[in-house]
């Protein structure tokens, strides 16, 4: 017979893993919803405030239920939002005036 406590454990981390799947999902929507945007519309201050947003809500889940930040779905979302964080400014440089004439 499986131990009732072990059942419940289980059964929280099914909900927390559903839970961060989720997450991932919408983290991957807003960033496909980005690409979908005209370089001249391009507003990377919102870009970066949205990025930072939600980095701090999977930063809560983690603090919520700790266990998850080993779980690999975890880091992978994880590590995108942190290479997003890391090319935002890059387009931002890219998208300013100054660089357009030499580059464009």
């Amino acid at each position: 017979l499986s131990n009732p406590r072990e059942i419940g454990e289980t059964r929280i981390e099914i909900e927390q893993l559903t839970i961060l799947w989720n997450f991932k999902r919408d983290v991957d929507k807003v960033y496909e919803g980005w690409k979908k945007i005209l370089w001249k519309d391009v507003n990377t201050n919102d870009l970066e405030d949205q990025n930072k947003r939600l980095r701090k809500k999977l930063r809560e889940k983690g603090g919520a239920y700790p266990a998850i930040k080993g779980w690999e779905v975890y880091k992978h979302v994880d590590k995108s939002m942190a290479n997003m964080a890391m090319v935002l400014p890059l387009i931002f440089d890219l998208h300013s005036d100054s660089i357009r004439p030499r580059h464009w």
